[in-house]
């Protein structure tokens, strides 16, 4: 995890420096695992799963416009001007589950192209929605394995409880992401990963609002403030419907770092085609809210009161 390092060959001069270096790096540590925020995954996502059996595909694009110069002492290269990029296929395994994976890639600056690993994804929720329907509960576990240059610990997971609200065309949610490393030095030490949802909806297709996402260090001692990472991001989603048999959903977003540390500006976009469940539900893309902001491309609810459609963009 320490680069190498030449050390004065002057014994007081060595025994003096090295162990400082030791322990700037080791200092270090819980920063460099703070801003490893997934580039690749960028969303909000709601309470719903895929109908049994309908499949869809997303496809995720973020640009860092204004990223980290320098690599990482871990081996992790610079960000700047990178796109990461991300292809997720689903399955609607039961009425209350479904499985995914995550095949990644990224476009170098100078036009290279890089594997960057691939993820697996569990996700299931309870059987119906509370408080007059308004209120969902899931939960998403992923597992992930990713080069050591886009992701020094190379082995990871993520346990993202979910919790989303729509009312009329209003639609939040919240996901309280604690993530894990499975090697190096910080494995098994959970890292407090939130991310959240606000939108509203403008019309029956479209849908405008904000997403963040926090990286606040070790649930057991929080990072400080000025080393913590907060995107937030202006987003717009959309929903179309391609013959009353797939719908076809985008999220577009650009975010800033509110914080000193990480990317600075990055913009995202989630393209997605999924199956319907019925002639007016969808089961398949995800992208935000047109109708009702979230995870997963559903359809977006129509102005004023309307029972609540299933649409928001969702990784996962």
């Amino acid at each position: 995890m320490i680069a190498a390092m030449r050390v004065n060959r002057g014994p007081a001069r060595g025994t003096l420096r090295l162990p400082a270096l030791l322990a700037a790096a080791a200092a270090s540590l819980p920063c460099a695992a703070a801003l490893a925020q997934d580039r690749f995954e960028i969303q909000v996502y709601d309470a719903d799963t895929a109908a049994p059996g309908t499949t869809g595909v997303e496809s995720h694009i973020n640009v860092v416009a204004s990223g980290t110069q320098q690599g990482s002492a871990e081996g992790e290269l610079p960000t700047d001007h990178v796109t990461h990029i991300a292809l997720e296929p689903h399955l609607g395994v039961a009425r209350w589950c479904e499985i995914g994976g995550y095949l990644q890639a990224a476009l170098r600056p100078d036009g290279s192209m890089d594997y960057a690993g691939v993820k697996l994804r569990f996700k299931a929720r309870l059987p119906r929605r509370y408080g007059r329907d308004l209120i969902g509960l899931a939960l998403n576990v992923e597992l992930s394995i990713v080069p050591r240059t886009y992701e020094s610990s190379v082995y990871g997971s993520e346990v993202r409880p979910i919790v989303d609200l729509r009312w009329r065309r209003l639609y939040a949610s919240v996901n309280p992401i604690i993530g894990f490393d499975l090697a190096g030095a910080q494995a098994g030490l959970p890292q407090l990963q939130p991310a959240a949802k606000l939108a509203v909806s403008m019309t029956t297709a479209l849908a405008l609002g904000a997403e963040y996402y926090g990286g606040y260090g070790p649930v057991t001692g929080l990072l400080p403030a000025a080393e913590q990472t907060h995107h937030l991001f202006a987003v717009l989603d959309y929903l179309h419907h391609i013959g009353g048999r797939l719908d076809l959903g985008v999220n577009f977003g650009v975010g800033y770092n509110l914080a000193g540390a990480g990317d600075q500006w990055v913009v995202k976009a989630i393209i997605g085609i999924g199956q319907q469940e019925g002639a007016t539900t969808t089961s398949g893309a995800r992208s935000g809210p047109a109708a009702e902001p979230a995870p997963r491309v559903r359809a977006p609810l129509p102005p004023g009161p309307a029972p609540a459609p299933a649409w928001p963009p969702e990784g996962g």
